[in-house]
């Protein structure tokens, strides 16, 4: 799985019926569990009230729009991006592309934030500032900031 799940699949011989079962019960697991950065839904509402827009882009499939519900972040998004839309993966700018085009964003007015140092290659590639939300040393990212809370990342947006 270090690779991808495709490729634990086919190395172990798994089944269609076998890999259905396995999803479906990632998939509860995962939305039981998976929850946001403690004041995100504050931050996000916040952007929304100065006139700015929160995306998503995620490798999460139709998961994502249940995860969104089940945490109150319906509505706080102008789009959500997932595997379903085509997109290579990130580390490819190609969905930020997509969306600085779609919607008109200035490169000197956008910022791709995430956890994983994916996430902030993504957003370098697509010429864009990036925030890493995580406790490393700054020489061991590309990301233009990083932060290791919500309240960091609140800072960078007063």
């Amino acid at each position: 799985m270090k690779i991808s799940a495709k490729t634990a699949y086919e190395k172990y011989g798994l089944d269609a019926d076998t890999i259905s079962r396995f999803k479906e019960q990632k998939a509860q697991t995962e939305l039981k569990a998976a929850l946001p950065f403690s004041g995100i839904p504050q931050l996000c509402r916040s952007i929304q009230t100065h006139d700015g827009h929160n995306y998503i882009l995620t490798h999460r499939g139709a998961s994502t729009f249940k995860l969104l519900q089940a945490n109150g972040l319906t509505g706080v998004f102008r789009d959500v991006v997932t595997a379903e839309r085509g997109f290579a993966r990130k580390p490819d700018p190609a969905a930020i592309q997509y969306l600085m085009k779609h919607y008109q964003m200035e490169p000197a007015e956008t910022i791709m934030i995430g956890d994983r140092e994916l996430d902030v290659l993504s957003g370098q590639q697509a010429g864009i500032d990036s925030c890493l939300i995580a406790d490393i040393p700054p020489n061991q990212t590309v990301a233009t900031y990083i932060v290791s809370n919500v309240k960091g990342l609140k800072r960078l947006f007063d």
